[in-house]
């Protein structure tokens, strides 16, 4: 399945030129777009991308099979992990939030008078 997915010899460089790396070569810090997006070697209709998808599933079945109970304990303790490092909150109501975005503009208004002053403006 892997060799299958591997003849498409750039999806790996498209996949970080395009996704990861915000559409540049961050090697050669050009865009995708000057190299072209069509002239990648990846799947380019909708018969690669089926076998694309299927190869993806089928990884994922086998891992999923094989690694069943491994999953299944590894998955408990994420959620118990997540259960435990949920953070508070920052703003409790719309009173709090409100307070501090008042004070963020008063210190804006503070920044600027005083901006304003040093500059003779």
């Amino acid at each position: 399945m892997t060799n299958q997915i591997n003849q498409w010899r750039e999806i790996g460089d498209f996949r970080n030129h395009a996704l990861a790396h915000n559409l540049r070569d961050r090697k050669k810090m050009t865009s995708v777009f000057e190299k072209g997006l069509s002239s990648y070697d990846i799947p380019k209709n909708g018969y690669d991308l089926m076998v694309l998808q299927n190869c993806i599933s089928m990884i994922k079945k086998t891992f999923e099979s094989a690694f069943k109970n491994k999953l299944q304990v590894f998955q408990t303790y994420l959620d118990n992990m997540q259960k435990t490092q949920q953070k508070e909150n920052k703003f409790k109501n719309s009173d709090d939030a409100k307070a501090v975005i008042d004070r963020i503009v008063s210190q804006i208004n503070q920044n600027i008078l005083k901006l304003k002053m040093e500059t003779g403006d």
